[in-house]
């Protein structure tokens, strides 16, 4: 495959993970030639014009046959226009996009990935369920789950366990998210993270360690830290927590789970329907489903001793960087569009897709109900 790939960022670093991956898979023969175009910076340098002529240009330089749309929603244009001139092509690339957040309500997906959704040939998706159904609905064909991975270049240094000192029991690492709107989607999460933190807070007092934005009002506050240095805290302490994700359709993980579990600390989670199709619980990481729930889970892990703990949390980050990293994620996706462009140009029905991010013993035919929408 000859991968155009407009990745999501003003630089290539702002996804140096897909892009390693891509670098890694045109190594192992995967790609056959591979050109990045971070379309934010090119836009803002260019025009959005601009940038999708740079595009085109790139993907007429390596006869392209699959161009990929990373990540498309926010302040971006329709790019309905562009994909036409795409599909134009001499090489007739294969078009996909991707969605890389949770938007709550199926009526909040935005307008721009709708619109690229309805003209693409495949959308990948981080959660299923209503929200893959509302994309559908409005014309996505091919809406296949592809959930979050850990950048392999940021956070695959192992911990060091012979230098580990850890100065707080529990960390929790997320911003206390602002929303006026009482109609946004945001809404709801945002009051549920308050009230977790909140409850860690009376139980544990200051054996808690709070990183992130507006936090200020507790003592146990840590102030912000860069998305690069997230495992540097989680490794400061004996216990991750995981916030309340911003959203609850089938499969949805945020990149923080990951991340959080390639840490090597035990990680506890919110619980939401079918992630443990792709993790197990009670073995990479723990689940609850209420603050209850979610106390007696702490206390559970706080009562281990420490080389339970770090056992637990070396063999958990051990499966996430050998299965669920970006490299993965692309090597998955181009594999998908590959054997989808194959069956296109042939004339064949494509097959359902093999989604090599679920565990060994679920039912991949049984799981592609929930996790595929409109295959065609």
């Amino acid at each position: 495959m000859r991968l155009l790939f407009l990745i999501q960022g003003h630089k290539v670093e702002d996804h140096i993970g897909f892009h390693d991956g891509c670098l890694r898979l045109l190594a192992e023969g995967h790609l056959h030639a591979y050109r990045p175009l971070p379309y934010f910076g090119t836009a803002a340098t260019h025009g959005w014009d601009g940038c999708w002529e740079q595009a085109l240009r790139l993907a007429r330089e390596i006869d392209a046959n699959a161009v990929f749309l990373q990540h498309y929603h926010g302040a971006v244009p329709n790019p309905t226009k562009f994909i036409k001139a795409v599909r134009a092509l001499p090489s007739r690339p294969l078009v996909a996009v991707s969605s890389g957040d949770s938007f709550g309500y199926p009526f909040c997906t935005p307008h721009s990935l709708r619109r690229a959704a309805r003209a693409a040939d495949i959308t990948f998706v981080t959660e299923a369920g209503a929200y893959a159904r509302a994309l559908a609905r409005h014309g996505a064909r091919r809406v296949v789950l592809m959930p979050t991975g850990c950048c392999q270049v940021r956070f695959s240094r192992p911990l060091d366990r012979a230098a580990w000192a850890p100065d707080s029991d529990l960390v929790f690492v997320g911003n206390l998210l602002s929303v006026r709107n009482p109609f946004r989607y945001a809404l709801p999460a945002a009051r549920r993270r308050h009230a977790l933190v909140d409850a860690l807070w009376r139980r544990y007092g200051k054996r808690l360690a709070v990183y992130g934005h507006g936090w200020d009002h507790l003592p146990c506050a840590r102030g912000p830290i860069a998305y690069g240095q997230q495992h540097d805290a989680m490794r400061r302490s004996r216990v991750v927590v995981g916030g309340y994700p911003g959203g609850y359709h089938d499969y949805y993980m945020s990149d923080r789970v990951p991340t959080a579990i390639s840490s090597g600390i035990p990680f506890i989670d919110y619980h939401i329907p079918r992630v443990d199709r792709i993790f197990r619980d009670g073995e990479h990481w723990f689940l609850h489903r209420d603050a209850a729930g979610l106390l007696a889970l702490c206390d559970r892990l706080l009562d281990w001793s420490d080389a339970e703990r770090l056992s637990f949390g070396q063999q958990a980050a051990t499966m996430i960087l050998d299965h669920h990293t970006h490299y993965h994620k692309m090597r998955d996706m181009v594999k998908i569009m590959a054997d989808l462009a194959a069956a296109l140009a042939a004339g064949r029905t494509p097959a359902l897709p093999h989604l090599d991010f679920f565990l060994p013993e679920v039912d991949q035919v049984g799981e592609a109900r929930h996790a595929v929408v409109n295959w065609q």
